[in-house]
């Protein structure tokens, strides 16, 4: 009698050997993987010709990406889809070029000649991506043709372009990021789908780089470059380079271009050291009541300093202030020299002029050791710039120090959240912070800064033009420009650095950045503080 169940059991185990079971399973697989292949060629047959091979170049990355914001909410970067046409010469039919005339009126004959007869296994027609919606795209899926693929591939898109590329950077076709906040906010964004804001504030953004575009241009300068900071808070609110990018289209760019040189770069910035060597005076315990005879150069051993193009209407005598403020490289030399050995370069370490700075979504600044073992001539040339080269982000971050109280706050490229708390160290009194002030605001009253003064607020400022170093010495003819102001003065909020790196000089003016930097200072300034001061 035939029982369900326990007859299909004993014939189981009457029924042959472990090889016998091991063929049953490998025919019942077999047959499970002709049945899902036949589903999927229906599938196929239901599609257009090249949709089987849409997926194959998607970008290699599929994972969530969070778009980036400013710190208003403004999209600086977001995943968008973007299509590329490619073609495969090999299989193409005799109606090739008129079809292909069809999909991209704009493609010229040549470039028609080029892609039909070309022996490559497959190209693109197109370099840039396309829209969803483009009917250039529209067109290549109508025409049905086997030898057309439409590729789909996850894109960044960079809403701002050249004016936001160094700070917010790209990604590569991985979709991990390769520069710029892109790079060093990389996990956060992969891991996250809220927006990450950064501390610009695109507006001011904007306009620096407009006006570092004209005043780049307007000199031409090899480079032009500004940082404009928080100066309580360290948050970086706009920061631009030129040259710049298009972050979208990066073909044939220039690596210098990419690098972004306010945190990569070195430079010796001249006279701006001045405002470190006043502050470093002035906590040694030197009196304002001294006065340095400034009337002829300073031997210093088989050198000699002088001051180059001195005004005629400074004094010959002056305290600490009048160095500072008629920047006096004689005078500044003097100061450093009667302090004790070491004390110099004790000071520069302590506000980080050498030291590679972790700016938060931004990267490391270079590194640049302080000389440990400083001959006099050394001592006498970094009391006014001149024999140390640091970075934009270093000396925003030392000169912020010298003027918001005696705080080194390091620069950060995201965003404060509201109650987070602010770490910075003390490497000033406040009292010296308070004599600092008042020197810079002379500058700007009295001498070389006068041209970045704007209605209605109070500007503190400091010039420096520094030769270029060239083998042997410096040159004659090329220099660096730089310009740091902070507003309002009496209780400074922000702090700008802007340099030009090699201007050239207009006719019958000189080269110096109170013909160059200061002016541009005060343009941006001008369109900029209406939004910051309220």
């Amino acid at each position: 009698m035939f029982e369900i169940g326990s007859d299909i059991v004993a014939g189981f185990k009457n029924y042959g050997s472990v090889r016998d079971r091991r063929v049953s399973f490998a025919v019942a697989v077999l047959f499970l993987m002709l049945a899902v292949f036949s589903i999927r060629l229906v599938q196929l047959g239901l599609e257009s010709p090249s949709a089987h091979r849409r997926g194959a170049g998607a970008g290699g990355w599929t994972a969530m990406r969070a778009d980036i914001t400013d710190r208003n909410g403004e999209l600086l970067a977001a995943t968008t889809a973007g299509f590329f046409i490619k073609v495969f010469p090999s299989g193409m039919t005799a109606d090739a070029p008129e079809v292909l005339k069809r999909i991209d009126p704009s493609l010229s004959a040549d470039r028609l000649l080029a892609i039909t007869s070309s022996n490559a296994a497959a190209l693109y027609i197109n370099s840039s991506p396309l829209p969803a919606g483009s009917d250039v795209l529209g067109k290549a899926r109508a025409a049905r043709r086997d030898w057309i693929e439409i590729e789909e591939r996850r894109l960044r898109a960079y809403s701002k372009r050249r004016a936001a590329s160094h700070i917010v950077g790209f990604v590569g076709r991985d979709g991990r990021g390769l520069e710029g906040a892109e790079k060093f906010l990389d996990r956060r964004l992969r891991e996250s789908e809220e927006p990450v804001a950064l501390s610009i504030d695109f507006r001011v953004q904007s306009i620096l780089h407009r006006e570092l575009e004209i005043t780049k241009r307007r000199h031409n300068a090899k480079m032009a470059a500004g940082i404009l900071m928080d100066s309580l808070t360290g948050e970086i609110i706009a920061a631009v380079q030129i040259p710049d990018f298009d972050p979208e289209n990066r073909d044939g760019v220039p690596a210098r271009d990419i690098t972004f040189w306010p945190l990569r770069g070195t430079y010796e910035m001249g006279s701006i050291f001045k405002l470190f060597n006043s502050a470093l005076a002035y906590e040694s315990g030197l009196k304002k009541s001294t006065l340095y005879d400034v009337s002829k150069p300073l031997a210093v051993g088989r050198h000699f300093v002088r001051d180059l193009g001195a005004s005629r209407n400074r004094p010959n005598r002056m305290n600490i202030d009048d160095v500072f403020v008629w920047s006096s490289n004689i005078g500044s030399a003097k100061i450093a020299l009667s302090m004790p050995r070491g004390k110099q370069t004790e000071f520069f370490r302590k506000i980080r002029l050498g030291e590679a700075l972790d700016i938060n979504g931004l990267g490391r600044t270079v590194a640049n050791p302080v000389p440990r073992n400083s001959s006099d001539m050394d001592i006498a040339s970094m009391s006014f710039g001149h024999g140390i080269a640091v970075s934009m982000m270093n000396l925003v971050a030392a000169s912020n120090a010298m003027v918001n109280g005696g705080i080194f706050i390091v620069p950060r490229l995201t965003k404060a959240l509201p109650g987070e708390a602010l770490r910075g160290e003390r490497v000033l009194s406040v009292e010296v912070s308070a004599k600092l002030r008042e020197a810079m605001f002379r500058v700007s009253e009295e001498t070389t800064g006068r041209l970045a003064r704007v209605g209605g607020i109070n500007i503190g400022s400091k010039t420096g033009t520094a030769r270029k170093p060239v083998p042997g010495g410096y040159s004659a003819t090329k220099n660096i420009a730089s310009f740091v102001s902070v507003f309002p003065i009496e209780s400074p909020k922000y702090i700008l650095l802007i340099i030009l790196d090699e201007p050239d000089a207009e006719p019958g003016v000189p080269r110096t950045a109170a013909h160059n930097v200061v002016p541009a200072t005060g343009r941006i300034l001008d369109s900029v503080v209406p939004m910051l001061i309220k």
